[in-house]
């Protein structure tokens, strides 16, 4: 008796490991994304912006003074500009057709007495880059999302930390501004739908290493339940971008995108359903 071949195709399902740097639980996992839903990713609108970045020394940039949902600062002691460079026309290097990169340039590093952030301890690191534009604490809550982005530096390497934060209470006398208390900050663990706690020294699976060649890098990260949290008005989830060098470097950050994972094989795999279709499969085929 003749036996048949049965290929089966299902086309949902995306890879994201291409060439990115991707940190999954011991072997890719293809996924299916949902949509950007992070604001102005892209650095595309600026209202007012003269043509001039903005410097600033030590603090952070004025309000509304960078692209649309962006704020920076440079580190304690550190001088730095935030300003914005359009591509050359036909570049190849970041698909995509994007009109602008976002570009920080320190002029002078951050002071040697500057230990760090205070809720990194006694690990030198610190956020150079914050998006306000998920202004939802839950937006995300017990789920895993994907940070993706292009990025060069102007000479060397860079170790480069995309992170995230609930904001729960942004506006209560002696929490607002004060991350730890009102806030919570995760990055990448390295294995599927665990919670890293961004505190301290970076884990080794949230690190990108910048280059000096557009590259896409990519992280997953776990963000907690809020259940059990006071939650106040003007709550957000917050992105951004962390150092742990303390060096005066050039880096052009682009088509910056977060999108939750909808779904994945690894689960797919784990259903009745599935079982049931792979044991089918089988006595098909004898």
């Amino acid at each position: 008796m003749s036996r048949r071949l049965i290929i089966i195709v299902v086309p949902w399902l995306l890879c994201a490991c291409n060439t990115s740097h991707v940190d999954t639980s011991r072997a890719p996992q293809r996924v299916r994304l949902g949509p950007d839903e992070l604001g102005n990713g892209d650095f595309a609108t600026w209202e007012g912006y003269t043509g001039q970045g903005v410097i600033t020394t030590s603090v952070g940039v004025p309000p509304k003074s960078i692209p649309e949902h962006w704020y920076g600062g440079p580190g304690v002691g550190a001088t730095a500009t935030y300003d914005v460079v359009n591509f050359p026309p036909g570049q190849a290097e970041v698909p995509g057709n994007p009109k602008r990169h976002l570009r920080v340039t320190w002029s002078t590093p951050p002071s040697e007495s500057w230990q760090s952030e205070a809720h990194h301890q006694s690990a030198f690191r610190f956020t150079f880059l914050e998006n306000f534009s998920i202004n939802d604490v839950r937006r995300f809550a017990g789920q895993t999302v994907v940070v993706s982005f292009y990025a060069r530096v102007g000479s060397g390497t860079l170790r480069v930390i995309p992170i995230l934060w609930h904001s729960y209470d942004p506006s209560t006398p002696g929490i607002a501004g004060v991350k730890g208390k009102g806030y919570e900050l995760f990055e990448a663990s390295g294995h599927s739908g665990v919670v890293a706690v961004a505190q301290g020294a970076p884990n080794p699976a949230a690190v990108c290493e910048v280059t000096t060649d557009w590259r896409r890098y990519e992280k997953r990260i776990t963000l907690p339940d809020v259940a059990g949290k006071s939650i106040t008005a003007g709550h957000y989830t917050g992105v951004g971008f962390d150092l742990n060098d303390r060096a005066a470097p050039v880096i052009d950050l682009a088509n910056i995108e977060v999108r939750r994972i909808v779904a994945s094989d690894h689960a797919r795999a784990q259903s009745p359903e599935r079982g049931f279709e792979h044991a089918r499969l089988r006595s098909r085929l004898g």
